[in-house]
C-alpha cells in the first residue's frame, strides 16, 4: 500500500459489529487503508480530509460512504459509514455495511444516485 499522507492507521479501534467496525475490515480487504480514529460516522468525510484523503461525492469500488445523522435512515445522531462494493449501469451503489448486531451482520443495499 502506498499512500501520499499519513493513514492514521493503528489498527482496529472499532466497536465489533458497528459500521465502523467493518468498514475498516472491509477497506484492509481490499487492499486499502483505512484511519483507525475516525469517529463516528457521520465524521469520517472530515476526519479523512484532515488526513490528506480524496473526498467527493463520485463513488468509486472500496471509497466509504458516508451518512449525515438521520440521512437515509441512519442513526440521528452518529450517522453510519457503507463501503462501496460496486456502481450499477443505472448508476445505482451497491454497499456493504454492518450495523450494531451481536453476529456482526453484513448485508449489501443499494443506493439510487
Amino acid at each position: 500500500m502506498i499512500t501520499d499522507h499519513p493513514t492514521g492507521d493503528t489498527g482496529n479501534n472499532y466497536s465489533f459489529s458497528q459500521c465502523t467496525w467493518w468498514v475498516y475490515i472491509r477497506r484492509h480487504q481490499l487492499g486499502l487503508t483505512a484511519g483507525s480514529l475516525m469517529g463516528n460516522g457521520n465524521q469520517w468525510a472530515n476526519t479523512a480530509r484532515s488526513l490528506g484523503y480524496t473526498v467527493s461525492n463520485t463513488p468509486m469500488v472500496g471509497d466509504v460512504m458516508v451518512f449525515a445523522a438521520g440521512q437515509e435512515g441512519s442513526d440521528g445522531y452518529y450517522g453510519h459509514v457503507a463501503i462501496v462494493e460496486a456502481i450499477t449501469t443505472d448508476g445505482s451503489v451497491i454497499t456493504s455495511e454492518c450495523g450494531a448486531s451481536p453476529v456482526s451482520y453484513t448485508h449489501l443495499r443499494a443506493h439510487e444516485t
